[in-house]
């Protein structure tokens, strides 16, 4: 990784391969399933529905 003048290692892998899984373990990973408003969040950001 390279950021502003710095480097840094974030893993290492034996091998090409073993460094492609990795990478497109985390290209594809869908990430945490979404959670459902509250109603509350529901109507704070629906409003009154009037506009």
């Amino acid at each position: 990784m390279h950021e502003r003048g710095r480097r840094r290692v974030l893993e290492r892998f034996p091998d090409e391969a073993s460094a492609c899984r990795r990478l497109l373990a985390m290209l594809t990973d869908p990430g945490p399933p979404p959670v459902p408003l509250t109603p509350e969040e529901s109507e704070r950001l629906l409003g009154d529905g009037t506009a």
